[in-house]
Parts: structure tokens; sequence; C-alpha cells
């Protein structure tokens, strides 16, 4: 073997060797850098919708707690109110 043909063998080796690891970049480590990237959103996404999720369970709460409220003043009005019938109703029968 001279040396052309040696060089030739070695530059064709090099370029096969340069080809498979391009290769390899690009369908094992491109992928992997994605699916990084994917997940990296996907958690900044959910930490987001988290955070939106408890704001909106607080301010429930929050409306639950005012609801209860207004049901006892309602029901506490509505006692008055009956209260005040009675007192109509015997005032108009004791009236005559």
């Amino acid at each position: 073997m001279d040396t052309n043909a040696f060089m030739g063998l070695l530059i064709g080796a090099l370029v096969v060797i340069f080809g498979l690891a391009a290769t390899i970049v690009t369908i094992i480590v491109k992928p992997i850098i994605n699916l990084n990237r994917s997940i990296a959103e996907l958690n900044l996404n959910i930490k987001g919708l988290n955070e939106k999720n408890s704001n909106l369970e607080s301010r429930i709460n929050k409306h639950g707690e005012q609801i209860d409220q207004t049901l006892i003043n309602v029901e506490k009005h509505d006692l008055i109110l009956k209260n005040h019938d009675k007192d109509i109703t015997y005032l108009k029968e004791h009236s005559r």
C-alpha cells in the first residue's frame, strides 16, 4: 500500500466517521435537546396553572364565606320580618 492509497483510505474513513457523528447528533442528540426544552416549557406552564388555581381557590373560599355570612344575615332578617308581621297582626286585632 503506497502513501496515496493510505491517505485516500484515511480521508475516506474520516469522512465516514464525521458523517456517522453528524447522523448520531441529528438522530439522537437534537431530539433530546428538543425534548428537554419542551419539558422545561411544560413545567413552566404547569407552575403557572398551579398558581392561577391557588388564586382561584382562595377567591372561591372567600366568596363562599361571604355567601355563608349573607345567608346568616338573611335568616336574621327573615326572623325580624316574621316578628314584625306578628306585631302588626297583633296590633290590627287589638286596635278594633
